[in-house]
């Protein structure tokens, strides 16, 4: 599990640097737009399915994160409960962006997200159920 966290950190850092040069590239700029409520409203109209306000809030807030986990009786687990479903949030933005992206570079990188997060996504389901054995 320690193993899976180093690289998903590892790979979302190298993912947000290479978004940021994509932004900068073809947008001129590299800084993130603010997360606020009408940012939130239209990342949900563009993925229906992901989910109330308040659950995406809770994905995306790293401080109800670390209220997650602190207040765990299994860190492990509440990793694994809270990875799973940021995974499966990043593919389901993934998927749309293949199929309505513009630019064939964001569509490859969408791609290669959905890949790598799945395969996650079937590793940490495995170590949940050793965990849960």
């Amino acid at each position: 599990l320690t193993a899976i966290a180093e690289d998903i950190i590892n790979a979302q850092s190298s993912e947000i640097t290479e978004l940021r040069q994509y932004r900068l590239e073809l947008y001129g700029s590299g800084e993130e737009l603010p997360l606020d409520e009408h940012m939130m409203e239209m990342m949900m109209a563009a993925m229906p399915g992901m989910g109330s306000m308040e659950e995406m809030d809770a994905q995306m807030n790293p401080e109800a994160q670390v209220r997650a986990f602190c207040g765990s009786d299994d860190p492990d687990l509440a990793f694994i409960e809270h990875v799973i479903p940021h995974h499966e949030m990043a593919i389901a933005s993934s998927e749309t962006v293949v199929v309505e992206g513009i630019h064939h570079e964001i569509r490859a990188f969408a791609e290669r997200v959905i890949f790598a997060q799945q395969a996650e996504i079937e590793d940490l389901e495995e170590i949940k159920k050793d965990l849960s054995a």
